[in-house]
């Protein structure tokens, strides 16, 4: 089964924190490019994960980690952990 990537993109208009502000297109982007050079993985884009003041929020299945404060750097490093 391969892994699943959800990642949060939820932009708030108002000054609170959110994924979206804090670079997580980029994030879902940089997991979307690797599943298209051909890593088992299924990227998706949701609305919320709960945690805006410590995004960008990303959830791994089926291995239920939830990670916070991820950065575009931070994808290969999630990949090679995660789908090898």
């Amino acid at each position: 089964m391969p892994t699943k990537v959800i990642v949060c993109v939820n932009y708030r208009w108002n000054s609170q924190p959110s994924c979206a502000a804090a670079g997580s297109e980029a994030v879902a982007a940089a997991f979307e490019q690797a599943a298209a050079d051909g890593r088992e993985l299924a990227v998706e884009r949701v609305r919320c994960l709960g945690h805006c003041s410590q995004g960008p929020n990303v959830k791994l299945l089926p291995q239920g980690r939830f990670l916070h404060r991820v950065r575009v750097e931070d994808v290969p490093e999630i990949l090679e952990i995660t789908v090898g």
